[in-house]
C-alpha cells in the first residue's frame, strides 16, 4: 500500500501544557475531522508544525513530544519563535492571505518575512525527503507551503504531489503583486 503524506502548516494535534507538563491533544476543526474517514483508508503520515517553538522547550520535552506525535503517525516540524513569526504571522497571514483574498491595500511586505517563507518551505522539503520515496503520494495543504511542490519534485523526481489551497487562488493580476523575489514567471505549483 502506498503511503500518503499529508503536509500542512500544523499537525492534527497541538502541544498544550497541563500541570507544567507538555502533552499533545487532538485539534478539533473541519480540516481534520471532515476527512477522518478518508484518511483511515490509507497508511497516513502527517508532517507539520509541532505547535511549539523549538527555542522554548527543553531537549527532554522535545523527545517526549516527538514520541507522542510519532505514535499518532505525525512527524513534527520545529521552528524557532522568530522564524515561525516571520513565516506565519508575517508572510502567510499579513501578505499572502489578504492579497489572495483580494484585499490589495492591506498586505504588508517585509524582506525578512519573504526569506522566512522560503526557509520554512525548504525545511519542510528537507524533512519530507528524509521519509518519502518516489512510490509515495504527497498531499500539500494551503498557502503556507506553495513553494513546496516544486522543491519536493526536485528532491524526489517522479513522486506524486497534490496541492490543495484552502483560500482563493487569485488572478494573475493579483498574484503578480506578491512582492519579495517571488518569480511569477516560474509558477511553483506543478501538475501531478
Amino acid at each position: 500500500m502506498k503511503r500518503l503524506f499529508i503536509i500542512a502548516n500544523r499537525l492534527p494535534f497541538q502541544v498544550t501544557e497541563i500541570d507544567g507538563k507538555k502533552e499533545i491533544r487532538p485539534v478539533a476543526d473541519g480540516f481534520n475531522s471532515g476527512l477522518k474517514k478518508f484518511y483511515e483508508s490509507f497508511d497516513i503520515k502527517w508532517i507539520g508544525n509541532a505547535g511549539v517553538n523549538i527555542d522554548e522547550v527543553s531537549e527532554a520535552e522535545k523527545i517526549n513530544i516527538d514520541n507522542s506525535l510519532r505514535k499518532e503517525n505525525c512527524i513534527p516540524v520545529y521552528l524557532d519563535k522568530r522564524l515561525r513569526n516571520e513565516f506565519s504571522d508575517g508572510f502567510c497571514d499579513n501578505t499572502i492571505w489578504p492579497l489572495f483574498n483580494y484585499f490589495t491595500q492591506i498586505p504588508k511586505y517585509y524582506p525578512a518575512n519573504w526569506v522566512a517563507y522560503k526557509k520554512v518551505n525548504q525545511i519542510y522539503a528537507a524533512l519530507i525527503s528524509k521519509y518519502a520515496t518516489a512510490e509515495d503520494v504527497i498531499w500539500i495543504h494551503d498557502h503556507h507551503l506553495m513553494m513546496l511542490p516544486l522543491m519536493i519534485r526536485e528532491k524526489i523526481p517522479g513522486i506524486s504531489v497534490g496541492y490543495f489551497q484552502h483560500i482563493p487562488f487569485p488572478s494573475f493580476e493579483i498574484f503578480r503583486l506578491l512582492h519579495g523575489g517571488w518569480n511569477c514567471s516560474k509558477v511553483y505549483l506543478v501538475p501531478i
